[in-house]
């Protein structure tokens, strides 16, 4: 780890040095004594040693002295207390010394307002300003000639920012030595609690000469970086009072257009939502979806201001402007159907684009992104002429359907067999759309798109026999065990038979005529059948051939029909016990069968909870709508 600045400057006195020592893990990324990288400060990656200041230099001050002449081991209580936020002690070191306030204290040139604003003390800044002229609040350091201001950004210290800009309204306009004021460096370390500083910065600083901190490059750095983080409701403020953000590139030639096409997470069409808050999307009263689902309201705001601002342009520039980046191509890739939508509909000749030769109809199946697919399925000539193109190595769209999907799409679906499942259901989809002889049709490594599937997909075949084996032995073990307990309790009826030969009951279970044994007779023969049905599905299952085509619908059906009947089988015998136990205790613990018939619900809860979302996505995936449809709500003209 790295020494801080006063432990290794020799020119500092053994007790600044000592200082240094035990206080510099306390420090705030922006002070000289933290022990972080150079570009922790500066910005810059390679860490330049040129930014450190250097003691043989006569413009740097080299007699360890502020510009007051005086020693800075002076200044090291009021340095103390501004690192620690320690007004007290600051204020006696102020009374005795008015002008400290008004020099730099560090061998960095940092006043006490540097320190204490990138310590992140509010209270202590505040207090401090009220004792400062407004020209020294404008102060510099010599690190990366960044003012206090600068610091209280990064800190996040929103209320004395306050305090300072109302002091000297020019401090926003002040730029660093890489050239960014303190919104933008605010912006590039933005995290939850720059949010509030972000907001406010965005409203006081203004874009005047010389910095004009939103435009060119710096305001579509800054852009990009709000955008980025998710600041979506800041973006489109930004946006709809400064419109040429709308197409303006960074130093990268990046747009703000190109980073929403990677924020998969800002749509709602990219969220990858679980069972239940998908059922909940749109429904109130529920905080954490709700703050998904406004952020995706932002976001879909956010981007149709910045459409409307590009729809202004020429047919020129619009077309220069979607040439020269690859938005469309990365929305694709990710999946942001909400993008592609909108982009098609200011400019509709993007889908013959072919960014690295492939149209955004291969991308999105090589992707496996299927709202994509679903919205250019929905166009008629277009997507045959699209669908007939070839790509590198003489493939075609069939042989990218034939390769294997992605890491990630692949493990949105649970367990190997049904990912195997899916990827037949992508090939079979595809298959529809091209011409009869593209089946056949062999690249340059001879293969055709069958060839091409099998060879991809050999390992998951592989772990999709494994895992449906697993399940189905895992499964008829206790579907095997309800069913021989089950049985047996059919001859061992609660309660016994009437035993007297002279009876003409004899044989006659004695509580033949109560609601409860009827239950428990119903019951315990549904837990046999169920149970039965169930271990016959689990053996199909391990005596299946284990095909390709297998995996599209018959192993699947058969799972779907093992789960279920197990799942009523477990239920049955749980009410069956529940119908005994009343049988048998119901003339002197009576009121015992209501506790225990609750607790009987926790088994087959836990049951549901477990294996009813897998029940579910197995049904949905083999007898549901699918994936694939003409979508309704983005429909391309």
């Amino acid at each position: 780890m790295a020494q801080s600045q006063l432990d290794f400057d020799p020119l500092l006195p053994e007790t600044s040095r000592e200082y240094g020592r035990t206080t510099s893990l306390q420090s705030e990324p922006f002070d000289a004594h933290s022990q972080l990288r150079l570009s922790d400060f500066t910005g810059d990656p390679t860490g330049n040693p040129n930014l450190i200041p250097n003691n043989n230099n006569n413009n740097n001050n080299n007699n360890n002295t502020g510009n007051n002449g005086r020693d800075l081991n002076h200044y090291l209580p009021l340095y103390k207390a501004a690192l620690k936020g320690d007004w007290v002690s600051a204020k006696k070191f102020i009374r005795s010394d008015h002008n400290a306030v008004n020099v730099e204290i560090s061998s960095y040139k940092r006043t006490a307002l540097h320190v204490a604003a990138g310590a992140g003390h509010s209270h202590f800044v505040k207090k401090l300003v009220k004792r400062m002229p407004p020209e020294s609040l404008a102060l510099k350091d010599n690190y990366n000639s960044d003012t206090a201001l600068h610091l209280a950004s990064v800190a996040g210290i929103t209320d004395a920012a306050m305090v300072m800009v109302e002091k000297n309204n020019d401090l926003t306009q002040i730029q660093n030595r890489s050239g960014w004021t303190p919104l933008l460096l605010c912006a590039a370390y933005v995290a939850k609690e720059q949010k509030d500083m972000i907001q406010y910065l965005s409203t006081v600083t203004r874009d005047e000469e010389p910095c004009r901190p939103f435009s060119g490059s710096y305001g579509a750095q800054l852009i990009c970086n709000i955008t980025a983080a998710g600041l979506h409701d800041v973006a489109l403020y930004l946006v709809q009072r400064y419109p040429a953000l709308a197409t303006a590139r960074d130093q990268t030639g990046c747009s703000v257009l190109q980073v929403l096409a990677q924020k998969t997470s800002s749509f709602e069409s990219g969220s990858r939502l679980g069972f239940w808050e998908r059922r909940i999307y749109s429904s109130p009263g529920f905080k954490k979806v709700y703050l998904t689902r406004l952020a995706h309201i932002q976001a879909m705001e956010l981007l149709k201001c910045i459409c409307y601002q590009i729809s202004l342009m020429s047919n020129h520039d619009i077309l220069q402007f979607f040439l020269n980046s690859n938005i469309l191509s990365t929305a694709t890739k990710f999946g942001i159907v909400e993008l592609v939508y909108e982009c098609i509909q200011i400019f509709p000749d993007q889908i013959w684009f072919l960014p690295m030769g492939r149209s955004i109809f291969h991308i999105a199946v090589e992707n496996r992104k299927e709202k994509i697919f679903n919205l250019m399925y929905g166009m008629s000539a277009q997507k045959k002429i699209l669908a007939s193109w070839r790509v590198e190595s003489n493939n075609n769209i069939l042989h990218l359907a034939a390769k294997i999907a992605p890491s990630p799409q692949l493990h949105i679906v649970s367990g190997a067999a049904l990912q195997m499942q899916r990827e037949l259901q992508w090939y079979k989809e595809v298959e529809k759309i091209v011409q009869p002889t593209y089946k056949e049709l062999e690249n340059e490594n001879r293969e055709t798109p069958r060839d091409v599937f099998t060879k991809e997909h050999k390992e998951l075949l592989e772990k999709g026999e494994k895992w449906m084996k697993d399940t189905a032995q895992s499964c008829m073990v206790v579907a095997t065990l309800i069913a021989t307990v089950v049985f047996a309790a059919a001859f061992t009826v609660p309660g016994g038979n009437f035993s007297d030969s002279n009876n003409p009951d004899n044989g006659t279970p004695i509580f033949l005529h109560r609601n409860s044994f009827m239950w428990f007779v119903i019951s315990d023969a549904l837990g046999l059948f169920s149970s039965t049905t169930s271990v016959l599905m689990f053996l199909s299952i391990l005596t299946s051939r284990y095909a390709e085509e297998d995996f599209l619908k018959s192993l699947p059906k058969r799972l779907m029909i093992g789960l279920a009947t197990l799942f009523i089988s477990i239920a049955a015998m749980m009410i069956a016990f529940t119908a005994a136990l009343d049988i048998v205790l119901s003339r002197r613990l009576g009121w015992v069968s209501f506790p225990v018939a609750a607790i009987a619900c926790l088994p087959v809860t836990l049951f549901a909870l477990l294996q009813f979302p897998l029940l579910v996505e197995i049904v949905l995936s083999t007898y549901g709508p699918g994936i694939f449809h003409v979508e309704d709500k983005y429909k391309l003209d």
